[in-house]
């Protein structure tokens, strides 16, 4: 069998510094997008985007602090990503904040993995609060009457809810369309049905 025209050659790699850290992030996250994720591992990365490893280490001590910065880029890309609020009634604009949240997550795979990462336990409400459309709505839902815990719980019940549904959808176990919208408004409505009656109590002291 003749041999190729590249055998026996050395393979060529990037010059070292030819490589930055923004260069080593994107590419980590073009790495997941071409392969399963959990493949992902610093002598991987950097030969799926040929340069020597001490580069990726120059930048990135571990995997788990690419990880971290990785983590970081998608939330904040995420955060931005998110339409504004829509709606006249806050009932409208907080079932359509979370259909979006649900449909930009099931749409970037990649992206979904790290939001879910971060979403939900006992640091969301920190971590919630460097999202500027998040506070929008908890600041709409107050004018609407939403005492701030309940705001906060409505809130937190669809994120939860929003991340289940998601990490059902990923192990195929539910009909993602249908099933989060009916979900999405049969919470709304108890939450309307918990307004009520707390406007109720609150007029009537």
């Amino acid at each position: 069998m003749p041999a190729t025209a590249s055998a026996g050659r050395p393979r060529s790699r990037r010059a070292r510094g030819s490589i930055s850290a923004d260069g080593i992030l994107s590419g980590a996250f073009e790495f997941c997008r071409s392969m399963p994720g959990e493949q992902l591992s610093m002598p991987r990365l950097a030969a799926f985007l040929d340069v020597g490893v001490t580069s990726i280490y120059w930048y990135y001590k571990s995997k788990q602090e690419l990880l971290d910065a990785m983590a970081e880029r998608a939330l904040g890309t995420f955060y931005r990503s998110v339409a504004p609020l829509r709606g006249d009634r806050w009932e409208d604009v907080l079932s359509g904040f979370f259909v979006d949240v649900y449909s930009r997550l099931a749409a970037d795979v990649v992206t979904r993995e790290f939001v879910l990462g971060r979403i939900g336990g006992p640091a969301f409400r920190q971590e919630a609060a460097r999202w500027p459309r998040a506070t929008e709505l908890l600041e709409r839902l107050g004018r609407a009457g939403f005492p701030t815990g309940m705001a906060w719980h409505a809130f937190q019940t669809l994120v939860n809810f929003a991340r289940g549904s998601l990490l059902a959808e990923r192990a195929g176990d539910t009909d993602p369309a249908s099933e989060f919208t009916v979900g999405v408004n049969a919470i709304v409505l108890g939450f309307r049905h918990l307004l009520a009656a707390e406007l109720r109590e609150h007029a009537a002291a």
